[in-house]
């Protein structure tokens, strides 16, 4: 049976292999030892350069299915006041998905489906999905509430997003054929337990290969997992830098964008 696994101290992090940290919940004490950031000049790149690239956006906001999440609602409501925003990630984080693109071949392509997400907009989700929180488990007290949700989305006033640096992605992967996506056990932007990528519990074969081989590609590409979200990887933000060790991040978050 899954059981939430969590790192809260260096010691226990250099204990486990950086190939294994993925299963693990990094503590937001250690995200914030990291303060140093390197690379905040590396450009960011446009919608219509990371099509070109060969990577396929299908970002939250755009309703294809009849339904939008609270990430795609407040997306489109940022997107009313700032028509000119779309999707956008850094260079080199574009660099690591064309590997990861290239190590997947012809098996499945990836679909960027959020990269830089403004604060604006990272506190409207954080908002809407505590609402949500607090009305499915009402019997439990706001600090309880804030701390599940933490687990998933990203308090902006509290620590820096990790979308906000612009080398974040989440991404789901479909297959080059038939177009469907891979099966995952629960959708993208779940907030649920079950999400969390480790978490085995009631999948099919199917599935638990799925979740081993999207997580196998964007390791080897250079990313890091957040370990409650299957479809959340960082590349240059302060989970990365804590992820594998480094001394400090690329990116804090980019200066003049909307």
């Amino acid at each position: 049976m899954f059981t939430k696994a969590y790192i809260t101290s260096q010691s226990q992090l250099l204990a486990v292999p950086a190939s294994e940290r993925w299963k693990y919940y990094l503590d937001r004490k250690l995200l914030q030892t990291i303060v140093h950031f390197s690379d905040d000049d590396d450009p960011m790149v446009t919608r219509r350069d990371i099509e070109k690239a060969g990577i396929a956006c299908e970002p939250f906001w755009e309703d294809t299915a009849g339904y939008l999440d609270n990430e795609g609602k407040a997306f489109q409501r940022y997107r009313q006041m700032h028509p000119e925003f779309d999707i956008c990630i850094r260079k080199r984080a574009l660099e690591r998905l064309l590997q990861a693109q290239k190590i997947l071949g012809a098996q499945a392509q990836i679909v960027i489906k959020a990269a830089y997400r403004p604060l604006a907009v990272q506190r409207d989700v954080f908002n809407a999905e505590l609402t949500v929180v607090r009305s499915a488990r009402p019997e439990w007290s706001e600090k309880q509430s804030r701390a599940y949700l933490l687990e998933y989305v990203t308090d902006p006033e509290v620590y820096l997003p990790p979308h906000a640096s612009g080398g974040t992605v989440d991404i789901v992967l479909k297959h080059p054929r038939s177009n469907e996506l891979l099966d995952m056990g629960v959708p993208v932007n779940s907030v649920d337990d079950r999400s969390w990528t480790a978490n085995m519990d009631g999948l099919t074969s199917e599935q638990k290969n799925n979740r081993k081989f999207i997580t196998k590609t964007m390791l080897q590409a250079g990313f890091a997992n957040l370990a409650s979200e299957w479809w959340h990887y960082s590349f240059g933000d302060q989970r990365w830098a804590v992820f594998y060790s480094k001394a400090e991040a690329l990116y804090s978050t980019p200066e003049g964008l909307k």
